[in-house]
């Protein structure tokens, strides 16, 4: 074995046990707040409106889960592996048992870009005209991040919200089911991070009102997607033009988007976010600090991907050709 492969195992084992500390701090955590955030506003200091964000609400993500699970299990097995057949490089991909899992990927990887494709024009769609939107995520009112937090933790619920937190919840359980249910590859660890932090944050966010903040993050990382996973289908293609330009340009809006806008907006609007929590409200801090964990977890993953997108990008440029980038999140 060569230094080099050894320095790679020893980096992956580094990586792989962070990863599963996040895991175990986040759990508990999780656990311990959850059933809190169901009655922790249930004071006689605050008079709860009828449109109080409530658990049930998100029941119907449940049958979202459910839709998406058969409709990709269909799609991909009855269209897109027989799509991929076709389109996949012969030349290249030429040993049987490797060309099938690329044709398996190439599925995957096709359902989740059209789910991303419908998904993100309809987040941005849905909230352009809010307030709280800034002009960096197509925000068209008065691109106020401060008001993300009006008459927290009494914010009125909009429908909106409701119907588009419930397609995203549906879709992250359905992609966390799909990774405990699939064989571990690589990145097991820091994908089963992603998926956890994605779900916690989307059900902590919305029983606490912090919705407005969870659409923010949503669509930020929505529009992302869209390119990476045309990147990750298309760069096996026996023409690597379409996909090695779209892989340039996912590096600059990966690198606008969760380098930039997560940290300046995002992560700075959760920072003032506990000036607004009553000191009334059971369990304030440790539901807080379990927020900013989470926030900044995906901010390391962020930084930790875009690291692996420039290797890829390097690779590239040099000449070398498109490298895997199936290592990237799924």
């Amino acid at each position: 074995m060569t230094q080099r492969q050894n320095v790679i195992i020893k980096s992956k084992n580094i990586k792989d046990k962070l990863s599963i500390v996040q895991i175990i701090i986040l759990i508990p955590l999780a656990i311990i707040c959850f059933p809190t955030s169901l009655t922790r506003y249930q004071t006689k200091n605050l008079i709860i409106p009828s449109n109080f964000p409530k658990a049930s609400d998100l029941f119907p993500s449940l049958f979202i889960l459910i839709f998406l699970s058969l409709f990709r299990y269909f799609l991909t097995k009855d269209v897109l592996n027989q799509l991929g057949e076709w389109c996949i490089d012969r030349k290249k991909w030429n040993n049987k048992k490797v060309r099938k899992e690329r044709v398996k990927r190439f599925g995957h990887c096709v359902f989740k870009n059209i789910y991303f494709f419908i998904t993100a024009p309809l987040g941005i769609c849905l909230f352009k005209n809010e307030d709280w939107v800034p002009a960096v995520l197509f925000g068209n009112g008065k691109q106020d991040i401060s008001l993300l937090w009006e008459d927290f933790p009494l914010t009125p619920q909009t429908n909106s919200i409701i119907i588009f937190y419930n397609w995203e919840l549906g879709y992250h359980l359905q992609s966390l089911l799909f990774h405990l249910l699939s064989t571990p590859r690589n990145d097991f660890f820091e994908t089963l991070l992603h998926h956890l932090c994605s779900v916690f944050l989307m059900t902590f966010s919305y029983t606490n009102n912090c919705a407005r903040i969870g659409v923010l993050v949503l669509i930020l990382h929505d529009i992302v997607d869209v390119f990476m996973y045309f990147s990750k289908w298309a760069i096996d293609l026996e023409n690597i033009i379409p996909g090695s330009l779209c892989f340039i340009f996912l590096t600059f809006v990966y690198a606008l988007f969760r380098l930039y806008v997560f940290p300046m907006y995002i992560i700075r609007a959760g920072l003032i976010a506990i000036n607004y929590v009553p000191d009334t409200i059971k369990y304030k801090y440790l539901t807080y600090g379990l927020f900013m964990l989470m926030l900044f977890s995906l901010l390391a993953l962020h930084i930790y991907w875009f690291y692996l997108i420039i290797q890829m990008l390097i690779h590239l440029i040099s000449g070398k050709g498109a490298r895997d980038i199936h290592s990237i999140v799924e």
